[in-house]
């Protein structure tokens, strides 16, 4: 068996149908029948009678062959190959993700609720797309501008394009500039926190009651950062029906990446949408995108633990984590993992590294042996840097978490480390491993049972 690779070479000693290789996927049952079928075939050519079929195996003969099958070894498989698989499987729907899509088809007001990776967003635009096919006019909000970006792109055909894809701001700002509104966006970072918060929604809700095209469904991702009484009195004008009889779905993660939400708990934020209307439920539970090492990574660094989630990624690298004492240690841990995954054939734009600070403040600033690209959707052809904020509700195959002095905001780290989808690597200072330690001692890995 070659899960890794495609297996070209032929011999006396083995024939096509008893190699299992890359192109098998994870079909075990169909190689299982082929062998069964190829086995039959060969005893007959070999032995002029067909094989006599005289019982079922019985447990011992099954063990055997199991054991046979599986053996007591296991290779890692290298990063590359595993974000190869990662490409191909990303934008498939699992059959949970069906479940949920047949599930919102019977309701009008739908909350979709899950952690990072069991595809709310992918669902978010399925669900969009579909609504316009109909002839529904639809929009599809997020509170993210690299986010907003990346929707738009995924609605390659004019006919799927919903009447609004983007941010929720960039929407209030549109209505102002065509109603002609005399504003101004302050070039403070502070009064700009206020002024998208509270001025703008303000300024835009009376224009939009004036006669502003509504529309038929709004699509939320990433609702934990757009759910306020403010941002609903908005959503409430834009949508045929309101907030209360209208179509809505919002999907969201209330519990683990509310880190837009100024300390209103997910719990105040779910309580908030109860008054406003009576809804269903939907809990996306398996994890698509994060191998099962990274997922454990997070549970051990966040506390982050529920029973009822799984992973489709059995198999993937440990996280790797890489402690150094001041700066100029930490720009060379960095400088040579980006070299190593070169060396490895990583593609650089497969790599993004990731911080709590700006580039300006951030470690990346002093690398002088590698281009680094400030992220930008579909514009990347090196190594990408970004804030953790910035690339909320984002994703790459090799993600490199620097700038780590503190593992304290559990939700900020769990953003990070959830955008791995294939190796996640931490460069962390020597006071963040000393609390990694204490939290590995207070979080255990788990074991299986029996």
């Amino acid at each position: 068996m070659f899960p890794d690779i495609e297996y070209k070479a032929s011999g006396t000693d083995e024939q096509a149908w008893q190699v299992f290789d890359i192109r098998d996927r994870d079909n075990i049952r169909d190689f299982i029948r082929r062998l069964s079928e190829g086995a039959a075939r060969k005893y007959e050519e070999t032995f002029g009678c067909p094989v006599a079929f005289e019982s079922l195996l019985g447990k011992r003969e099954v063990d055997y062959i199991a054991n046979k099958l599986r053996g007591d070894f296991d290779r890692p498989v290298a990063l590359r190959v595993q974000i190869q698989q990662t490409e191909q499987e990303r934008a498939r729907l699992t059959e949970e993700q069906y479940r949920c899509i047949d599930h919102n088809e019977e309701n009008p007001r739908v909350l979709i609720r899950g952690g990072a990776g069991t595809g709310k967003t992918l669902i978010a635009v399925q669900e969009a797309a579909v609504s316009t096919a109909r002839g529904q006019r639809t929009a599809l909000f997020c509170f993210n501008k690299n986010l907003g970006q990346w929707l738009e792109r995924q609605f390659s055909d004019p006919a799927l394009m919903p009447a609004y894809v983007g941010t929720f701001h960039s929407f209030l700002v549109e209505v102002l500039e065509k109603t002609g509104a005399n504003f101004e966006i302050p070039p403070d970072s502070r009064e700009q926190n206020v002024f998208f918060k509270e001025k703008l929604p303000a300024l835009a809700i009376p224009l939009i009651r004036e006669g502003l095209e509504k529309f038929d469904l709004l699509v939320v991702d990433e609702a934990q950062d757009l759910i306020n009484d403010v941002y609903l009195d908005v959503f409430d004008q834009v949508l045929n029906g309101g907030i209360r009889d209208g179509n809505w779905r919002f999907f969201g993660d209330f519990s683990r990446q509310a880190i837009y939400s100024d300390l209103m708990t997910g719990e105040a934020m779910l309580d908030l949408l109860k008054e406003r209307a009576f809804h269903s439920n939907y809990t996306l539970k398996i994890n698509c995108r994060n191998p099962k090492p990274i997922c454990e990574e997070i549970r051990t660094v966040t506390g982050y633990a529920n029973t009822n989630d799984k992973w489709m990624k059995v198999h993937g690298p440990e996280v790797e984590y890489i402690t150094y004492s001041d700066e100029k240690e930490g720009v060379r841990c960095l400088d040579e993992l980006l070299g190593e995954l070169r060396r490895q054939g990583i593609r650089p734009e497969k790599i993004t590294i990731l911080s709590r600070l700006r580039r300006e403040n951030s470690i990346v600033r002093q690398l002088k042996n590698h281009t680094i690209e400030n992220f930008s959707v579909g514009g990347n052809e090196a190594v990408s840097f970004s804030t953790i904020h910035s690339f909320k509700g984002l994703e790459n195959s090799v993600i490199i978490l620097t700038d780590i002095h503190s593992y304290r905001d559990k939700q900020l780290i769990y953003v990070a480390f959830s955008r791995a989808a294939a190796g996640l690597y931490v460069i962390e200072h020597k006071n963040a491993h000393d609390e990694y330690t204490a939290l590995k001692a207070e979080n255990p890995a788990e074991t299986p049972s029996g």
